[in-house]
């Protein structure tokens, strides 16, 4: 018989077996942590699958009501339409909508509800205010809240009196309060000023500015006292006045 020699392997030192050992659970306690950091993995991966199937859903694909949607569930596919460089409301040329007025032969009776203080502040124009001054149109500055959110003012102008042309800081809103202001609105064009519309204000009669685009005149046509309210958006106690420019430029008609 043929004999097969076999090389015998050297014992192992303690050392080298200690050093094994140590190996050995090392690299057990990094797997048990791999294993643990994947578990916290996958619970977070549901949890932000579910957060997105809730975002996904709305009134209009399940039974919850419109007002839940809020920031919890993805918004409707509003118009996309391209935002007008036009300003808001009524664009110039519309004929407007408005409830006609009673033809004067079937008015009996006309009443003038004319209130006689400002019903927040109590304030009043005394007689001297509401005579207005021979020498120009006058402002009366009545009410400013604490915060200066806006101006109150009332305007007092006699007949034949008028304002310059002019703009304003802010935007306002003008409410004719006794008697009747014609407007003349005008539109700068290079260095010279272009009518760009008339109006006559009634008593009651109300009317909005926006800056910019604003520059206007007031006059007083009539053969009594005009007066109106004005609400600016503007703290005007150390101002003192709403008016932003004066336009003393060349005018010519509408075109």
């Amino acid at each position: 018989m043929e004999r097969v020699s076999q090389t015998k392997r050297p014992p192992r030192s303690a050392e080298a077996e200690k050093r094994l050992k140590r190996e050995n659970e090392r690299l057990r306690r990094e797997l048990a942590e791999r294993e643990r950091q994947l578990g916290d993995a996958k619970k977070q991966i549901a949890d932000l699958e579910r957060q997105l199937a809730l975002r996904n859903q709305n009134s209009t694909i399940t039974s919850k009501p419109p007002a839940s949607d809020g920031l919890a569930g993805r918004q409707r596919v509003r118009g996309r339409r391209r935002k007008s460089r036009r300003k808001p409301g009524g664009q110039p040329g519309h004929p407007g909508h408005s409830r006609p007025l009673v033809p004067v032969a079937r008015v009996s009776v006309i009443i003038d509800l004319v209130p006689d203080a400002c019903g927040h502040c109590r304030r009043a124009l005394n007689a001297t205010e509401e005579a207005g001054d021979p020498r120009r149109y006058r402002t009366h500055l009545l009410h400013v809240p604490d915060d200066g959110a806006y101006s109150l003012v009332a305007a007092v102008w006699r007949p034949g009196q008028r304002t310059a042309v002019h703009d304003h800081i802010a935007w306002c809103v003008v409410g004719v309060h006794r008697g009747e202001e014609h407007e003349i609105r005008y539109r700068l064009v290079g260095e010279e000023l272009v009518e760009d519309g008339h109006t006559v204000g009634p008593c009651g009669e109300v009317t909005v500015l926006t800056p910019p685009g604003d520059i206007h005149a007031v006059v007083n046509d009539g053969t009594a006292v005009a007066a109106s309210l004005h609400v600016y958006g503007a703290d005007l106690r150390r101002r003192r006045t709403s008016v932003r420019r004066c336009y003393d430029l060349a005018v010519r008609g509408p075109a």
